[in-house]
């Protein structure tokens, strides 16, 4: 308990004290204790006012002139008419609103610190077949790493003894643990949910792929809103305009108690204080979609955005091959099932990509004989004595395999498209090929409709490929603008021209050859899913999740938080105008007033946290 007390802030301890004082002097009230009471009265005020008023005097040296200066002259107009209990509650309130803001953030930035609560702080290495328990900045790339069941993976590596399920969840958003095998990747920050596993470190700590997201949520959460900027902004008008109220109370009522009154309403710091509650809810609404926003500005800017532009490859696309069709020549050939098998041996990016198409489609497995991979050219082997080659065309095509003009015809026409062949023959003939291309995303093309058609957005794809391919992947999810062969300064000018001519940009991509256009545009989101961190640091957003439909999901969050935030300024402001109105006619007591701006005060904290359940659906 001791430690808790500990904890608390210096407004808290304010506000309890404050608190206390009030609740003191109900008791000598009631035992009629008057004479005592203004005493215990006027001295606590002085003594609870003074670091508030110290606090705001040096908010005032540095030019920041805002509704704090309200309350300052509220808190010392109280104590000379003698309304003393009127300016503990108004110090009550400055206190517990910050209070009150304080435990909102922390509830706010909870998605956001979930991720640094998860992250390793020591890892089991294997040395000469001891386990050794070592800080993870102990471990260096290519390090023998125990992984046992039920915990966190410290460091990405591979898998060389083992088999396990991985959750994945807290990177990728997928749900259900993933088989993992020797040979196959593992993330840090994933968890291993069954069998013991040993990886070998593939990256150091600091440079794994959880490193990166830690580092984009410690940003995130000490990020500072320019909404906040334009809430001051607001407070400067509201200032003179409460003092322009009260200067009119004083001409028709020469009153001061009136006066005081007015004030006393015009008080709501935690207003303006609430309204990064708003952004940092948002920011954190994003965090638990699996959006990292870097800067609370962010938000705000893409609130405001009037055009998107799009990256291609791994963007719009997978950037991976993947199987796009098998071509069987000859009747009968089993192409997808020797061809796979042949591929078993090999560790080409291809060969791994087919052979997990080839089981997901049950394909049959042959015993291989003689296998032997020839480097970037193909790979080749027996199959109950009967040689066959899966490769390259010009491989098979100088091994002295008889190819047809049609297949030449075809190939060419397919390499035009953006797509990779590999064909499969025996000693004589081309029994088939296989065709890789890279895979558009299953949500890209809803993602444009909505972009385009609900909200308006203009959309551009562009992309450092052949017009031909980048008007292939255009067709099929219904965008219209198309530049394709960019060069990386180029896609610099492009952000410039659709500012130009649309509006505020945001650029979205996911590649080293990105970077520069992210930083360019108003708003730069990058897909993290292939770790690329030239894309990831510059960009103001990053998407952790491997979906691009969290583009649109973001902006949707984008656009309610800022309108939460607004309401906020103005539904306070407006309140609080009204009830400035009632005390300029003598309705409003300077206590009840201190009591009625509470009010608004929570009420306004509480709706900026309404960011935090936005629906995106």
């Amino acid at each position: 308990m001791f430690n808790s007390l500990k904890k608390l802030s210096f407004e808290t301890w304010v506000a309890i004290l404050t608190l206390v004082v009030i609740l003191t002097g109900g008791v000598l009230y009631t035992f009629k204790y008057t004479e005592i009471l203004k005493i215990f009265f006027n001295i606590s005020l002085l003594i609870l006012s003074l670091p508030i008023l110290y606090g705001i005097i040096k908010s005032i040296i540095k030019g920041h002139f805002g509704v704090d200066l309200i309350a300052g002259v509220a808190i010392v107009g109280a104590f000379l008419l003698g309304e003393n209990l009127a300016g503990l509650v108004v110090v009550l309130m400055l206190s517990g609103g910050q209070t009150l803001e304080t435990y909102a953030m922390s509830k706010a930035k909870y998605e956001l610190t979930r991720l640094l609560a998860r992250a390793p702080t020591h890892a089991i290495k294997i040395v000469d077949g001891i386990h050794h328990d070592v800080h993870i900045e102990e471990v260096n790339i290519s390090d023998e790493i125990l992984i046992k069941s039920g915990t966190i993976i410290p460091v990405d590596g591979v898998i060389i003894t083992g088999a396990s399920l991985v959750d994945e969840s807290s990177l990728t958003g997928e749900s259900v643990p993933q088989d993992k095998t020797v040979g196959m990747h593992v993330s840090s920050g994933t968890e291993n949910t069954s069998g013991m596993l040993t990886i070998k470190a593939l990256k150091k700590a600091s440079d794994s792929h959880y490193a990166k997201i830690v580092a984009l949520v410690q940003n995130a959460s000490e990020s500072r809103a320019p909404l906040v900027r334009l809430a001051d902004k607001y407070a400067v008008f509201f200032t003179i305009v409460t003092f322009i109220i009260g200067a009119i109370t004083w001409i028709i009522f020469h009153d001061w108690i009136r006066v005081l009154a007015v004030l006393v309403v015009a008080t709501p710091c935690p207003l303006i204080l609430a309204t990064p509650i708003a952004i940092i809810s948002g920011m954190s609404r994003s965090a638990k979609r699996g959006v990292i926003i870097k800067d609370g500005g962010a938000l705000e800017k893409l609130s405001r955005v009037k055009s998107m532009l799009f990256d291609k490859t791994g963007t719009i696309t997978m950037g991976a091959p993947m199987v796009n069709k098998i071509n069987i020549f000859k009747e009968g050939a089993d192409v997808m099932g020797i061809a796979s098998s042949l591929d078993l041996g090999s560790s080409h990016i291809l060969a791994r990509s087919f052979v997990k198409y080839a089981k997901e489609n049950n394909a049959n497995i042959y015993k291989i004989d003689n296998f032997k991979e020839v480097f970037g050219d193909g790979v080749i082997g027996e199959i109950e004595n009967e040689k066959y080659i899966f490769g390259k065309f010009a491989y098979l095509e100088k091994s002295g395999i008889e190819i047809g003009e049609n297949i030449k015809d075809d190939h060419n026409k397919m390499r035009e498209e953006g797509k990779m062949v590999v064909y499969l023959g025996d000693s004589k003939q081309i029994l088939g090929s296989v065709v890789f291309a890279d895979a558009v995303r299953t949500d890209a093309k809803k993602l444009f409709l909505d972009l385009q058609d609900k909200y308006k957005i203009f959309t551009l794809m562009i992309t450092g490929d052949s017009p031909v391919v980048a008007k292939n992947v255009a067709s099929m999810i219904g965008i219209q603008n198309v530049h394709a062969g960019c060069k990386p300064e180029e896609k610099v000018a492009l952000v410039d021209q659709t500012a130009k001519v649309h509006g505020p940009v945001a650029m979205i991509g996911d590649g080293i050859n990105d970077a520069p256009a992210l930083a360019r545009a108003d708003v730069g989101i990058a897909i993290a899913s292939h770790g690329d961190t030239a894309s990831t640091d510059t960009a103001d957003i990053v998407i952790i999740h491997n979906s691009i439909s969290k583009v649109i999901e973001v902006y949707i969050i984008a656009l309610k938080t800022v309108k939460i935030a607004k309401e906020g300024i103005f539904i306070g402001i407006g309140l609080s105008v009204i009830a400035m109105i009632f005390a300029l006619l003598g309705y409003i007591t300077p206590l009840t007033g201190a009591i009625l701006q509470e009010g608004i005060d929570v009420f306004v904290i509480l709706s900026a946290l309404r960011a935090l359940r936005i629906k995106v659906e």
